[in-house]
C-alpha cells in the first residue's frame, strides 16, 4: 500500500504527449496538485449515507481499535482515497489524450493545452463522481485493511460510521479532520513558546503522547495545537521523506491534529 501509483502515472501520461514546453518537474507538480486537490473536495463533501457495506465496515474497525492513521500518521481512509484517485486519473489521462491523438491532423502532435485541457476535464468530472461508491475505493481500502491485518467483526457491520471526539465529548458522524483549506499556513506561525508555558489541564503531546520529552521545548500552530518541538520536527521529516512528497515536491507537512497544511522552518530561526 505504500508504493506509489504517481511514477507510473507520469511515465504512461508523457508518453502519450510527448515532448511538452512544460518540464518534467512542473509537469510532476501539476499531476500531483490536482490529485492533492481532488482528495480534499472529495472529503469535504463525502456522503457517510452512501457509503457501502464493506467500506462502512472497515472505516467502523479504524475507529474502534483506534488506528484511523498508520504509523507514519497519515490518515488510512485519505491514503486509500489517494491511491483510488490517482490510478483512476492513470485511466481517464491516458482515454482522453489517446482520443485527442486520434482528432489531431496528420503531421501534428499534442501540446501542453492537450495535457491541461485533460487535467481540466478529469477535475471537472472527478469532482462531480460520487466516490462513496467507487468499487476502486472499496477495492483499496480491503487491500489496506488486509496489509495491516486489520481485523473486521461482526460490530463494525451493524453500525453507521461515527467517531467521538474527545475534546469536545460528542459523537460525529462525518469524516475525522477533513482538512479546511488547502492553503499551507506561513511559517512565521509555528511559534516556539516559552520554557514555563503552562499547558492545559492533562495536556500531551499528540506525536509522543507523552508531556516529557528529551526536549521539552514546545511550539504552537496558527490552527493553534501544540506539540514538543523535537516531535514536530521529526513528524516533519518523516512526512517529507515520503516517496510520494519527494516526488511531488511537498513544503509542508499536515498538522497532527486537524490536518491542516504547516509550512515548517525552525521558529528559532525566525525570532
Amino acid at each position: 500500500m505504500r508504493r506509489s501509483l504517481y511514477p507510473f502515472i507520469i511515465t504512461e501520461i508523457r508518453g502519450l504527449v510527448g515532448d511538452l514546453i512544460i518540464d518534467d518537474r512542473d509537469f510532476q507538480i501539476n499531476i500531483h496538485d490536482t490529485v492533492d486537490e481532488l482528495v480534499e473536495t472529495i472529503q469535504s463533501k463525502f456522503d457517510m449515507q452512501k457509503l457501502p457495506r464493506e467500506l462502512e465496515a472497515i472505516m467502523n474497525c479504524w475507529i474502534r481499535t483506534l488506528t484511523w492513521y498508520d504509523e507514519i500518521c497519515v490518515s488510512k481512509f485519505e491514503r486509500c482515497l489517494d491511491f483510488a484517485v490517482a490510478a483512476e486519473m492513470r485511466t481517464f489521462m491516458g482515454s482522453f489524450l489517446k482520443t485527442r491523438k486520434e482528432d489531431l491532423e496528420d503531421g501534428m502532435t499534442l501540446n501542453d493545452g492537450d495535457f491541461f485541457d485533460a487535467l481540466q476535464s478529469m477535475s471537472d468530472q472527478f469532482s462531480s463522481r460520487d466516490w462513496e461508491t467507487e468499487p476502486r475505493l472499496t477495492n483499496m481500502a480491503i487491500l489496506c485493511a488486509q496489509h495491516y491485518e486489520d481485523r473486521i467483526l461482526g460490530c463494525d457491520y451493524d453500525q453507521k460510521f461515527s467517531w467521538f471526539s474527545n475534546e469536545t465529548r460528542t459523537r460525529h458522524y462525518h469524516l475525522p479532520h477533513v482538512p479546511k483549506s488547502a492553503k499551507p499556513l506561513d511559517v512565521v506561525t509555528l511559534k516556539l513558546l516559552p520554557d514555563d508555558f503552562k499547558h492545559e489541564t492533562d495536556w500531551t503531546c499528540s506525536i509522543c503522547l507523552d508531556v516529557g520529552a528529551v526536549d521539552s521545548s514546545c511550539v504552537r500552530t496558527a490552527c493553534m495545537h501544540v506539540f514538543h518541538k523535537s516531535c514536530f520536527e521529526s513528524w516533519n521529516c518523516k512526512f517529507l521523506e515520503q516517496e510520494d512528497n519527494i516526488i511531488g515536491y511537498k513544503i509542508y507537512c499536515p498538522c497532527p491534529m486537524c490536518r491542516a497544511n504547516v509550512h515548517y522552518c525552525d521558529p528559532l530561526l525566525s525570532l
